[in-house]
């Protein structure tokens, strides 16, 4: 890894970099391919710049941060998202890799061969350099050199030796003038050179006098809101807090502007406060934290909030808000409009708009709205029951409640996902909801994401949600759900994409056990097992009882080689559940048993599941799996086309899955596979 390397010649004496069919144009900061420029952000360029300057070496995180961005708080999320840019920009090298390289814990690497073109060496000019502007950023990042990525052109501000020797001459020509016995032409000599000299004397003084500078803080650059803590029986019994941080976090993600840690990321600090502000915001990767209380009393809604730096526990701002609870949404506009000021965001009149655009004016209707995002926050039976029937109550009290629709058509999709309702049963309820959100409000990520859930199983389906999905990631650029459901639509074509989208949307909600629990798969699919673990283990930690985290860090283990902690993890998830969640860990044991050449048990744990399949589907990619572990392939090849025709078996978890390679080697599988998948692009026949 290069990280303090000296170079004998400076990066300005090099006018471009050229590899494959790409020219970085050093000079005017452009980029070409083919000889036609390619459209870049200033600091996109130079990050690419930074890494083919130092081509086949991993360049630290930290040291792009110190050239760039220097002592201001960046979050992991901006780099990776002008990576993520980069990635998409440049498209894969012609061995169809990508360009630059993750390196894991590190920074990144970059792979091509490049070639340098150096500018003629320029005259020593005999004037003094021009000083860079302040403001402006520099045009040419440095290659790495010492500790630190340092700025190009740097220039001094303290008076050099030349302009203290001048002072002195000036001070010993005025000694001269006070002689008396001077001519009269010599005195206008020298009152002549006296002028002259203290005009340069104070020109000395003003330009070498060293600046002094204030240091003004940096403004946040991202946020998380906190659920207000309830003060009262009344606060609390309506998830009050959890509510007035939504309406917050929503305002704030429709600017776009802004990364704002959604509801997922902060719904666990309802029930369980954090003691610390400053600590929550820097687990969740933040800079500044909004906190406050809420109390219900006698028809009024008192608010207390304050904005929090993180780095150094500061008010930014602060305010008391005291109305009618029927003016609550004012209080809302009013605390985000101010956040946003704080956050020195600028608007457009657009986003002024959108920020207060509000989705109902009934209070029930938002109070029961509340109640759904607390319950849905969580994925267990129970709390999606309950999400769906406070949002049913919400769309009763107002129909027009567009959130109310779309959080309706997720929790749908999970009750479905989950294996809680048959999704034939669910689907077309999710459907209608999903497209009654849009059809009141066509600017609501969370609408796409919902209907791009539904398009799997049809043909084109995978096409269909990458679009929608497409539409929820530019409606809002840090929803953590839209980049893991877009990491997944991409899973059949790119598995490196896959991984990136999981690492965004980890990186956007850090302590969110889906997040996380995505990561893991992904990273598993990649076989990069020691680096999935964490993952897996932390998403387990956030929440063990999220139906599928125990399954996934259990196979994790497996793969890894600890197959007695896999084993204790799945008997653990035995233990805490029962009907199809428990025939899905008892699965998960019996393709364990079976590879370990434990077949009595696998074989008795395979009986019951044959007979639990009858009525619930999603049990034959378990009886898949162990047929062809217990070296059954004909039977397992049966369960393998039952599987597909029932939907409950997707090809990018077939094709990428190391759990199912046993079942990838048998030939019969994959030409299923693709004539099955042929056969569903086909357009239909007229009627």
């Amino acid at each position: 890894m290069r990280n303090g390397q000296a170079f004998e010649m400076s990066a300005r004496e090099v006018s471009s970099y050229e590899f494959d069919d790409f020219r970085l144009d050093v000079k005017n900061n452009q980029l070409f391919k083919g000889g036609e420029p390619i459209s870049l952000t200033n600091k996109a360029f130079q990050i690419l710049l930074i890494l083919v300057q130092n081509a086949g070496e991993t360049v630290d995180k930290e040291h792009i941060y110190e050239q760039l961005w220097g002592d201001s708080f960046v979050e992991d999320a901006n780099l990776t998202q002008h990576i993520y840019v980069l990635r998409k920009t440049l498209g894969p090298n012609p061995a169809g890799e990508s360009y630059i390289e993750t390196v894991s814990r590190q920074g990144y690497r970059f792979h091509a061969d490049v070639k340098e073109t150096r500018s003629p060496a320029s005259p020593t000019p005999t004037a003094e350099p021009a000083k860079p502007d302040a403001e402006s950023e520099p045009s040419e990042p440095q290659r790495l050199r010492e500790s630190h990525l340092s700025l190009v052109g740097a220039y001094q501000d303290e008076p050099s030796e030349d302009a203290v020797s001048d002072q002195h001459v000036v001070g010993q020509n005025i000694a001269v003038t006070e002689e008396r016995n001077l001519s009269v032409r010599r005195i206008a000599a020298v009152i002549a050179g006296i002028t002259v000299l203290g005009l340069i004397a104070v020109a000395a003084i003003v330009f070498y006098k060293p600046k002094q500078t204030t240091v003004t803080p940096t403004p946040p650059k991202s946020i998380a809101v906190l659920p207000f803590k309830p003060i009262g029986e009344e606060s609390a019994n309506e998830k009050m807090g959890l509510g007035m941080a939504d309406a917050i976090i929503t305002r704030l993600s429709k600017l776009r502007q802004i990364p704002v840690r959604p509801t997922s990321a902060v719904a666990s600090y309802t029930d369980q406060p954090p003691k610390d502000s400053r600590t929550a915001g820097k687990a969740m990767g933040v800079d500044s934290v909004l906190e406050g209380t809420v109390q219900l009393d006698a028809g009024r809604v008192r608010v207390s909030v304050q904005l929090i730096n993180v780095q150094d526990g500061n008010n930014i701002w602060a305010e008391n808000f005291d109305e009618n609870y029927t003016n609550i949404f004012n209080v809302q506009d009013s605390i985000s409009a101010r956040v946003v000021q704080a956050l020195e965001v600028n608007l457009t009149s657009q986003q002024k708009q959108m920020i207060t655009r509000r989705s109902t004016i009934n209070t029930d209707a938002y109070q029961a709205y509340q109640m759904g995002v607390y319950y849905g926050t969580k994925r267990n039976r129970e709390s999606l029951e309950n999400a769906v029937a406070y949002f049913q109550k919400a769309i009763e009290l107002d129909p027009n409640y567009a959130e109310a629709y779309a959080m309706l058509a997720d929790s749908y999709n999970m009750q479905g996902y989950y294996g809680y309702l048959p999704r034939r049963e669910v689907a077309p309820k999710a459907n209608k909801a999903a497209a009654k959100a849009i059809e009141l409000n066509p600017e609501m990520a969370e609408a796409y994401i919902a209907l791009a859930f539904l398009q799997y199983g049809y043909p084109n389906g995978r096409i269909a949600a990458k679009q929608l999905l497409e539409k929820a990631i530019a409606l809002s650029p840090y929803n953590s759900t839209a980049h893991v459901r877009y990491g997944w639509a991409l899973l059949a074509d790119d598995l490196d994409a896959t991984v990136r989208e999981m690492r965004l949307a980890q990186e956007y909600d850090p302590l969110s056990p889906l997040t996380n629990g995505a990561l893991c798969n992904a990273l598993t699919f990649k076989n990069a097992i020691n680096e999935a673990l964490p993952y897996c283990e932390k998403s387990v930690e956030l929440d063990p009882a999220l139906p599928t985290n125990r399954l996934m860090l259990a196979d994790a283990y497996f793969l890894a080689g600890r197959s007695d902690e896999a084993i204790a993890q799945i008997k653990q998830r035995m233990a805490e559940t029962e009907g199809s969640e428990k025939a899905a860990a008892e699965g998960c044991l019996g393709y364990y048993l079976a590879r370990l050449s434990r077949k009595e048990e696998a074989e008795e744990i395979f009986g019951r599941l044959k007979v639990f399949a009858v009525e619930n589907p999603g049990t034959l990619n378990d009886l898949v799996l162990i047929s062809y572990a217990l070296g059954r392939p004909d039977e397992g090849f049966s369960y393998f086309q039952q599987a597909f025709e029932k939907s409950v078996l997707t090809g990018g978890m077939f094709r990428n899955n190391p759990i199912w390679e046993q079942v990838r080697a048998d030939k019969r599988t994959m030409d299923f596979l693709n004539e099955q998948i042929a056969m569903k692009s086909q357009p239909s026949p007229a009627r």
